[in-house]
């Protein structure tokens, strides 16, 4: 690639690059797994020369980034083709951390925003036109578009300021009022490393809990997908445990893995939710997590958490389960699991039983 433009994501393991081929100029947003560099969005800007009349089928053969056909061009764009001056682009990425806008002389040139993906959208540029493979017109609602991107840009103003301190303040409050009394432990479990997140230990009726706090700061990726209009009541997380107090030696165990799932949905770029399961065989006699959300269980308890930014915040209680039982959740689903659970109000609170034979 003749990368003329890059920017790493603040949350994601992902790099926006703006390549400059002989013949027009796409954008790419590529993911860094342990392997090797994977490109997971590709987005035409403009091109370099007239648009021709027909995609270069041949020239993308031999490894040419196609220029846009003339009926796919707007009339936004040079007859003659178009540059890019390096020091006039500039970015923001939306709150996710997975997709990005361009801007061009601070007006916006193109975005693949976070629902790109969807029905092979590739995402908007300012000089196409219509619907095509490699980047679609400008949306129509164009105002609410760029109200959008100014909440992005608000946004990571908040992070960059005291969001943090912020948010810690209100959930440690909400916490306490579940807990009922003032939590006794409070530490951090990301590591010292962006993204900030902790979590905060209670007691009540022989329970003992801990919640994190942090991870809902930022919305999952591919919620917009995943829950399509619903998407605000359902994109913000965060993770809890309770067991037993005669168990809470193993509370260190369930942190440790609270910390780590707390990094799977921009780790992996998809959602975490009721249902969503994985081997754990970091308790004996048990082989696997389910994560239950109490929205989906009737008289499951949580803590009543107020709107973050406009966004619901969800819990979801970690339940550790018997390989059986996860055997059954993956091969029946989740609704014929959750009908073998006797006591749905108390599922979440670990007492080293298994809760769905």
């Amino acid at each position: 690639m003749n990368s003329i433009f890059s920017t790493k994501s603040p949350i994601c393991d992902i790099s926006a690059v703006i390549d400059k081929d002989e013949n027009a100029y796409y954008l790419y947003l590529i993911g860094h797994p342990d392997t090797e560099p994977m490109v997971l969005r590709t987005l035409w800007i403009c091109n370099r020369k007239p648009a021709p009349k027909e995609l270069d089928i041949a020239g993308m053969e031999e490894g040419k980034a196609p220029m846009l056909p003339a009926g796919n061009v707007s009339a936004d764009h040079p007859a003659d083709g178009m540059e890019l001056d390096v020091e006039k682009l500039g970015a923001v990425w939306y709150e996710s951390g997975d997709s990005i806008t361009i801007f061009y002389d601070e007006e916006v040139i193109c975005s693949v925003p976070p629902y790109a993906g969807f029905h092979d959208f590739p995402g908007f540029s300012r000089y196409a036109k219509g619907q095509h493979r490699y980047a679609w017109s400008m949306p129509d609602a164009m105002d609410n578009f760029l109200r959008r991107i100014d909440r992005s840009i608000d946004f990571w103003s908040y992070v960059n300021g005291d969001l943090w301190a912020k948010a810690q303040d209100e959930h440690i409050g909400v916490l306490d009022k579940f807990f009922g009394s003032k939590h006794d432990k409070f530490f951090g479990i990301d590591g010292k490393k962006f993204p900030p997140r902790a979590l905060a230990q209670g007691h009540r009726d022989g329970v003992v809990y801990g919640i994190s706090l942090g991870i809902s700061l930022f919305p999952m990726p591919k919620s917009e997908i995943v829950f399509d209009a619903d998407y605000h009541k359902y994109s913000h997380i965060e993770l809890g445990f309770a067991a037993e107090e005669q168990f809470s030696p193993m509370m260190t165990t369930m942190y440790s893995l609270i910390g780590r799932t707390a990094d799977v949905p921009w780790q992996t770029l998809n959602v975490l939710w009721h249902g969503h399961n994985f081997t754990f065989n970091g308790i004996d006699g048990f082989g696997g997590i389910v994560l239950i959300n109490p929205i989906a269980v009737e008289g499951l308890e949580k803590p009543e958490y107020r709107n973050f930014l406009g966004d619901d915040i969800n819990l979801l209680w970690l339940v550790p389960v018997t390989k059986e039982e996860l055997d059954f959740l993956n091969k029946e689903g989740m609704e014929a699991f959750m009908g073998r659970c006797k006591n749905p109000e108390r599922l979440h609170i670990f007492d080293n039983k298994p809760k769905f034979s």
